[in-house]
């Protein structure tokens, strides 16, 4: 029951963080700047983003040993044709070093994301976006 229930809460936790940006976010394109309309999302939605993080996770043993649980929020900049931009990628609320170093490893690696759009200009755009890695141990 508790596994069912730690699972329930991760996708919970996916599903808000995944579809809600709290704040418009713009591009500069020659000069202009746009708004953001969709921001970058995961290919198949918040459902296929859990699924791939419990498939690829590999809980640090450090933070298993410590009991360390909870969530690291990566901050991702995905380009125009859907691809992380690695070298970009960074921790923006931190629960433990290795568990750090895995969400950062386990979302620079995902699958081809849908991109951002600007609808004024209807087209893709490279954009960021804050996901969750949610750590809990079983």
């Amino acid at each position: 029951m508790k596994s069912i229930t730690l699972f329930f809460l991760f996708i919970v936790a996916s599903r808000v963080s995944v579809s809600g940006q709290t704040t418009q976010q713009t591009v500069n394109i020659n000069g202009e700047t746009y708004i953001v309309s969709s921001p970058p999302t995961f290919p198949g939605g918040p459902t296929k983003y859990s699924e791939y993080i419990s498939e690829n996770l590999k809980y640090p043993k450090d933070a298993k040993k410590q009991k360390i649980e909870g969530r690291v929020m990566v901050q991702l900049l995905i380009d125009s044709s859907g691809f992380v931009v690695v070298d970009s990628t960074k921790v923006v609320q931190s629960l433990f070093e290795s568990c750090d170093i895995e969400a950062m490893r386990i979302l620079n690696n995902t699958p081809k994301w849908v991109p951002g759009w600007v609808k004024e200009l209807d087209k893709s755009v490279q954009s960021k976006v804050i996901m969750p890695v949610i750590f809990m141990r079983r």
